[in-house]
């Protein structure tokens, strides 16, 4: 087995273990999300679970490094950007996998109808009236634009859900596992012998 080969499989399976943890943290994330529509308490829980997968991916990825490396060794930015992007779409995957037994099994519909339900709200609806771009992202500019848009809505499966968030992960992962890279990279010291 050559060395790209072995450091490629190394680099993969801590990612692998790691992308478990934090796909446990973004499923957390998800389910605090969904409950805020009946507790909102728990909306600052799901801010809290979210913010921490940028952080937990770097603290990952530098644990690999100090785990694989001596601290006096190169730790190069290919390496983290690798790691930092497969722990991402490893913890992707159980997000989506959470996301399809949700809807699938579980949601019966709660989810889009407490999200009409909030849009339908006075106070959304006054943020709808001043900010003209949410007014058109939402059609909220005629009833039957608006009962278009939840039908359609009503209409989603569970793995579209699912795919959804499979092209969210995909969308953003690279651009984090760049900034992980880049946080992660080291230059190796090298101790210089003495003249004799």
């Amino acid at each position: 087995m050559t060395n790209k080969n072995y450091s490629f499989r190394q680099t993969n399976a801590y990612a692998m273990q790691y992308g478990a943890l934090l796909g446990c943290v973004s499923v957390g994330a998800f389910a605090a999300f969904v409950d805020t529509f009946t507790y909102q308490v728990l909306s600052t829980l799901a801010l809290l679970l979210s913010v921490a997968v940028p952080v937990l991916t770097c603290l990952f990825t530098l644990r690999f490094r100090d785990q694989v490396v001596e601290r006096t060794e190169a730790f190069s930015f290919g390496r983290g950007f690798l790691h930092a992007l497969l722990l991402l779409f490893y913890s992707g995957v159980w997000v989506a996998l959470a996301v399809f037994v949700y809807f699938a099994y579980i949601d019966k519909g709660f989810f889009i109808d407490a999200y009409i339900t909030t849009l339908q709200s006075p106070e959304v609806q006054a943020v709808l009236e001043q900010n003209s771009t949410l007014r058109e992202m939402y059609g909220t500019s005629g009833t039957e634009e608006m009962e278009f848009v939840i039908e359609q809505m009503r209409q989603l499966s569970a793995s579209h859900f699912s795919a959804f968030s499979v092209y969210v992960n995909m969308m953003t992962a690279p651009v984090l596992a760049f900034v992980v890279g880049l946080v992660a990279r080291r230059s190796g010291k090298h101790t210089h012998m003495p003249l004799s």
